[in-house]
């Protein structure tokens, strides 16, 4: 750890080993919460027609102040967000603006709101899903199943692509069920 607070060594260590990047992954669900919180809530959506106040969001979304200005300044943090001197909040251009607003025919947060109804609570249990998983071998076929099911579109668009003749051999390291070579031509 010294290594990384050296003045000399330091700068280099951290940009190829530096715990940030480490820290991000394993903290990541917290920008995804707010994220998706936000979207669920129709922040964006809100804030489409202009920049509003903190207490005009609070009150359109029924938060509370405590929590409102946290998740609100996140989102100015990852750039979702801008917040100008006055303390009124709109969309920035990084993508809230053309994808996050429900009005708009390039809303993507349709996703983002499966995600956070669904699937954020099966991946937080993620650990314990595979170890039960692998105890039943009939859960265990369907789950492979339904794994090929979701890349057999792109195994099809790589077996179609793919330059099969100038290679004699391949592993196949996608599909569980072996979907690209079963694709291939």
């Amino acid at each position: 750890m010294r290594a990384l607070q050296s003045r000399i060594t330091g700068p280099v260590l951290r940009r190829i080993a530096g715990p940030q990047n480490t820290l991000e992954m394993g903290t990541a669900f917290w920008t995804s919460r707010a994220v998706l919180a936000a979207i669920e809530f129709g922040v964006f959506t809100q804030l489409a027609a202009g920049p509003l106040s903190g207490q005009e969001l609070m009150d359109a979304l029924g938060w509370h102040p405590r929590t409102a200005g946290p998740v609100l300044d996140a989102l100015v943090a990852l750039g979702l967000l801008r917040r100008d001197r006055a303390g009124r909040y709109s969309n920035s251009r990084r993508g809230a603006l053309l994808f996050f607003d429900r009005a708009k025919p390039s809303y993507l947060g349709g996703l983002m709101e499966l995600s956070s109804r669904r699937l954020f609570n099966l991946w937080s249990r993620l650990p314990s899903f595979f170890s039960a998983l692998y105890r039943d071998p009939a859960a265990l076929r369907s789950f492979l199943i339904g794994m090929t099911g979701i890349s057999t579109g792109e195994a099809m668009l790589i077996a179609a692509r793919f330059p099969w003749k100038r290679f004699r051999s391949f592993v196949d390291i996608g599909a569980p069920k072996g979907r690209c070579p079963s694709a291939s031509p």
